[in-house]
């Protein structure tokens, strides 16, 4: 992976920082060719604005026929991403020339399938002297 052209974002991805983002994102969109490379190695806090801009990058690299590649994600971002089904629409590469595609299963490392609670065991019922 170049990340010789990546965009490198800040430690916050949120409402304060996202117009900021979102400009340099669109430059880089509108100023380059192939994949938008975004290295999110410093990324530590992400919101619902940042998950936006993020999403709307990838609409406008897919409107030109381009994928949008998530580089160095650290496991917290990962994470938000698997938790709200954003993962499949991006590429992740994990820095080590390993990249999960869109349409994978979503691989989340450390985190298996959810299974839903066992329902409560029966009350066991003793031979009456407990019962007052």
């Amino acid at each position: 992976m170049d990340d010789e052209r990546a965009v490198v974002l800040p430690r916050r991805l949120d409402v304060a920082t996202s117009a900021d983002v979102r400009a340099s994102l669109h430059a880089a969109l509108d100023g380059g060719t192939g994949d938008l490379v975004i290295d999110l190695r410093d990324v530590e806090v992400v919101d619902a604005a940042g998950l936006g801009v993020l999403v709307g990058a990838r609409r406008r690299a897919i409107d030109s026929g381009r994928a949008v590649v998530l580089l160095s994600t650290p496991l917290r971002v990962r994470r938000l991403l698997g938790a709200t089904h954003l993962a499949r629409l991006f590429v992740i590469d994990d820095g080590f020339g390993v990249a999960t595609d869109p349409g994978e299963p979503d691989v989340l490392a450390g985190m298996g399938p959810v299974e839903p609670p066992a329902p409560p065991a029966p009350p066991v019922w003793g031979s009456g002297a407990d019962v007052g």
